[in-house]
């Protein structure tokens, strides 16, 4: 379907100019040139490409169609066919490719002469498919003598998160060539200058943008732009008038898409190429390319320059719209373009009159049984609906984020709370958006079994070697504390410790085993009846392994606080201020404090904390508490076991008693020393799983 343009007051010109010929000669390195014959010297046409089907469109505005044949066959090139059409006082040349391919055109007296074709070999243009760069303008664009300059340079953050660069240039024909490699895009402008100010690297990773950075340098005559890019991204080059914008944005996801974000542009790619062309002419060919019907306001006036590549052509109008101050209105396939204050204007007013109808609307009650909600919180849920609606002047039409309408400015509504239902009085329109509402909020809220799990884990090693030895001067009997040894038929006490008289003179080493297992001794060496060399060897070993596993359990719904608690509470005494004494209590539990989240994608997001106290030693007669706490937040998948923390201790002792300078001897040190070995691991590992309820699940299962 044709494109229509409604453009009032649209002055209709006779046709000043004919096209009598078209003649196509073959050019070095695959390029063809295109001679277009006229009867007077042309105007500069109006064109745009496309890539998919891969075409070439020229308009010549107030030109005839004098040709002999509407349909040329080439097949020179990248050139198919060129096919001419005339409609009104306009003349169109199609140029059919057999891919895309960059063209020039320039005005040569009475003729146009269009280049069609790479300026390399075919397949040289680009070597690596990291390496793509893209010309805006051509040499024959350059009007000006003077060389032009670069008089401003800009970034600011675009509304989807991109980076947008600015170049403000003197010359709106500024030839500019874009190089897109891996990880950065240089922007090189041919002959052109650049004031020291501006030759600078901007840092820019604070704007959450993909750009990090860019170096703008003056390179000989040119003047280059190295922007460096991280992450996906996708770049977008445009001119509107003396403005050349790179844009860097990141590539859109599913997962970052939604209703908030910006729209995404889908339409059939188009190049433009315009120097100070009208609005109207640009909007006129844009509905001829999208068979839309586009009605434009007579406040639409002024000229715009263009130089779009591979732009969707939605986008490419939203440029447009964006550089000239106006906005569109669509109505089916109907786009109505004006200035952004004439669309506002008619916006406010469709307001004003639906709220004016909504004012005459009757009211009518109806009563709403809530089923798992709470009627009063829905009530000042839609009483805090329709507060927003009203502070924003759009009354009933206003939608929340979740599509549904609210109250209307005259509803009302009142919560009961013996029978769990809401009394609401509003228009029809309003208690239908209620009704929607409610259906949406009043649903059963999702249940988390949580169950936690505390490992503690101890291993223990103990030794303790010790000797007691020494020279006896009275004799002792068998019943002497530290037991005897039997030396023929007289048995006699060793052990240091003194037996008869303190008259007798004893010289020991008194360096037993702590809690010895097992003890030897022996009388070394028996002099006379009253003199002796006695020995005891003592030892003792200990190994011990303690696991200990707590597994707390608690259920609770979505977004409630929960808590499980098992332990003791130790009493002690405590003086009071009036000098008696009363009974207070220290708990020592163990326990599960938990806020479960669930997140859409059936996650869990928990604020967990989890403890486990015991019974310590006395102070001052005061009980002691052991205590085993971790207090986190964790995120886990339904089901999914997680770690939460862990603590790992590791003691190691070992203890020397001796004789001073007679423990040191070598090999007889050992006969004045005492040696305790202590080895000591403690593990605790506390794990946490949640799992979603559903409403047929019991908590056996």
């Amino acid at each position: 379907m044709a494109g229509l343009m409604a453009i009032c007051a649209w002055p209709v010109m006779a046709a000043a100019n004919t096209l009598k010929s078209i003649e196509s000669h073959q050019l070095p390195n695959n390029q063809l040139q295109v001679v277009l014959d006229f009867a007077s010297a042309p105007a500069k046409p109006l064109g745009f490409s496309i890539e998919n089907p891969a075409k070439i469109a020229l308009d010549f505005t107030h030109t005839r169609m004098g040709l002999s044949q509407r349909m040329y066959t080439v097949n020179t090139g990248t050139v198919r066919s060129i096919a001419a059409a005339e409609a009104g006082d306009r003349t169109r040349l199609v140029f059919n490719l057999t891919r895309p391919a960059p063209y020039t055109t320039r005005v040569e007296g009475h003729r146009v002469i269009v280049t069609i074709g790479h300026g390399g070999q075919e397949g040289t243009m680009e070597t690596a498919a990291t390496v793509q760069t893209t010309r805006f303008g051509s040499q024959e664009d350059t009007s000006s003598a003077s060389r032009s300059k670069i008089t401003d340079i800009e970034f600011h953050r675009g509304k989807d998160g991109g980076g947008l660069i600015t170049l403000t240039l003197s010359n709106p024909n500024q030839v500019i060539d874009l190089t897109q490699q891996a990880g950065k895009v240089v922007v090189e402008a041919h002959d052109a200058s650049l004031s020291r100010a501006l030759q600078r690297r901007m840092v820019v990773t604070d704007f959450g943008t993909p750009v990090e950075r860019i170096d703008s340098l003056q390179d000989g005559r040119n003047v280059k732009l190295v922007i460096a890019a991280s992450g996906d991204y996708e770049q977008l080059a445009y001119q509107a008038d003396n403005k050349f914008t790179v844009d860097i944005k990141p590539v859109a996801t599913k997962a970052n898409g939604g209703a908030g974000s910006q729209p995404v542009y889908k339409g059939q790619r188009i190049s433009l190429n315009f120097q100070n062309i009208p609005v109207r002419s640009v909007l006129q060919l844009l509905a001829d390319f999208t068979g839309l019907n586009i009605v434009v306001s007579d406040a639409v006036t002024g000229s715009v320059t263009l130089r779009l590549k591979n732009v969707p052509w939605d986008q490419a109008l939203a440029i447009i719209l964006q550089a000239k101050g106006l906005a569109e209105k669509r109505s089916g396939n109907v786009i109505m373009i004006a200035p952004a204050s004439v669309i506002e204007a008619q916006d406010q007013q469709q307001i004003r009159a639906q709220r004016a109808q909504e004012q005459l609307a009757p009211l009518h009650t109806e009563i709403f049984q809530v089923r798992y909600a709470k009627a009063a919180t829905l009530a000042a849920l839609l009483q805090s609906i329709r507060s927003t609606q009203s502070s924003s002047n759009t009354g009933n039409n206003t939608q929340t984020n979740t599509g549904v309408s609210g109250l209307s400015s005259r509803g009302s509504v009142v919560a009961d709370p013996r029978t769990n239902s809401l009394i609401i009085r509003d228009t029809d329109q309003g208690l239908a958006n209620v009704a929607k509402l409610i259906q949406r909020l009043d649903v059963p809220v999702k249940q988390v079994l949580i169950g936690s799990r505390l490992v503690v884990a101890k291993q223990g090693f103990s030794r303790d070697l010790g000797v007691t030895f020494g020279s006896v001067n009275n004799p002792q009997t068998a019943t002497t504390p530290g037991g005897g040894v039997t030396i023929g038929s007289q048995r006699y006490g060793i052990g240091g410790y003194p037996a008869g008289n303190n008259q007798y003179n004893q010289f020991n080493v008194n360096l037993p085993a702590a809690s010895p297992t097992s003890t030897f001794g022996l009388t070394l060496v028996k002099l006379g009846q009253t003199f002796n060399l006695s020995l005891q060897l003592s030892a003792a070993e200990a190994e011990n392994q303690i696991r200990q596993i707590s597994n707390p359990r608690v259920i609770t719904a979505n977004d409630t606080q929960a808590m499980i608690q098992q332990g003791v509470q130790i009493p002690y005494q405590q003086a009071s201020s009036s000098g008696a004494t009363n009974v207070s209590f220290k708990t020592a539990a163990l326990k599960l404090l938990v806020t479960p989240h669930i997140t859409p994608n059936n996650r869990v997001l928990m604020e967990l904390d989890v403890s486990n106290d015991s019974v310590g030693g006395l102070y001052s007669g005061v009980p002691s508490i052991n205590t085993q706490e971790v207090k986190t937040q964790v995120m886990v998948d339904n089901g999914q076991t997680v770690v939460l923390g862990g603590i790992y201790q590791h003691d190691t002792s070992k203890t020397v008693n001796k004789v001073p300078f007679f423990g040191d001897l070598p090999v007889l040190g050992t006969l004045f020393r005492e040696n305790s070995t202590s080895n000591t691991k403690t593990e605790l590992l506390i794990f946490i799983t949640p799992k979603i309820i559903d409403n047929n699940l019991s908590l056996s299962q």
